[in-house]
C-alpha cells in the first residue's frame, strides 16, 4: 500500500509539473502576442462575417455587434482606446489557422470550444462570449412534453 501511495505521489508531482510548464508556456507565448499587438499600435479581431448582433457591418463601413464590443473593450484595456481595435471577418473553417499563423491576434467569430482545438491546436480559450441553443415552444393545450411526440 505505502509503494501505490508513493507512486500515486510522484504521478501527481509530475502532472503537476507537466501542467506548471504548459502555463509557464502559454503566459509567454501569450506575452509575446501581447508585445506584438502593443507594437503594431492595435488588435486584430477576427469576428464572424456579417452576422447580425454578433458582427456586421453597415454601409458607411461601421461595424457593430457582441464581437465588435468585446475586442473594442479589448483595445481599450490594452490602449485605452477602443477605437484601436480592427476587425477581419472570418469563416469556422479559416479562423483557426488565421490565429496559428498570427494574422488576426483574438478570434471571436463562429468558434466553438473543443477539446481538439485547445490540445491540438493549442488554441486557449478565455471564457465563453455566446452559448447558443435552440428551443421550441407549442401551445399548453397541445399536451406535449416532448419533441419526440411531434411530427411532420
Amino acid at each position: 500500500m505505502k509503494v501505490l501511495k508513493q507512486a500515486s505521489a510522484r504521478a501527481t508531482a509530475l502532472l503537476i509539473m507537466v501542467l506548471m510548464a504548459q502555463c509557464l508556456e502559454s503566459a509567454s507565448v501569450a506575452a509575446g502576442v501581447l508585445q506584438t499587438v502593443r507594437d503594431r499600435g492595435h488588435v486584430v479581431c477576427g469576428v464572424s462575417d456579417r452576422l447580425d448582433g454578433l458582427s456586421a457591418v453597415d454601409q458607411s463601413g461601421r461595424w457593430s455587434g457582441i464581437e465588435i464590443e468585446f475586442c473594442g473593450a479589448v483595445a481599450a484595456a490594452v490602449f485605452g482606446d477602443r477605437t484601436k481595435a480592427k476587425f477581419r471577418p472570418v469563416s469556422p473553417a479559416e479562423g483557426p489557422r488565421a490565429l496559428s499563423t498570427g494574422d488576426i491576434d483574438i478570434l471571436l467569430g463562429g468558434t466553438t470550444w473543443t477539446l481538439s482545438r485547445e490540445a491540438d491546436l493549442k488554441m486557449r480559450f478565455a471564457g465563453v462570449l455566446l452559448h447558443e441553443g435552440q428551443g421550441l415552444l407549442v401551445p399548453r393545450s397541445f399536451g406535449i412534453s416532448s419533441i419526440l411526440e411531434l411530427s411532420g
